[in-house]
């Protein structure tokens, strides 16, 4: 395992209105944030459900 590793998710501030989002954008967005919600759903990491 390499110890120097690093994994850092920022999704940014502010607010994205689904309403002036194309269909096409969203399925980016949802596209990319697959790998948080693997995350957040691994009982291995502290993130997510439970989090503290």
């Amino acid at each position: 395992m390499n110890s120097n590793a690093v994994v850092a998710i920022h999704g940014g501030a502010g607010t994205i209105l689904r309403a002036s989002m194309s269909d096409s954008a969203e399925a980016e967005y949802h596209a990319v944030l697959h790998a948080v919600r693997l995350l957040e759903d691994c009982p291995l990491f502290n993130a997510g459900h439970g989090a503290v």
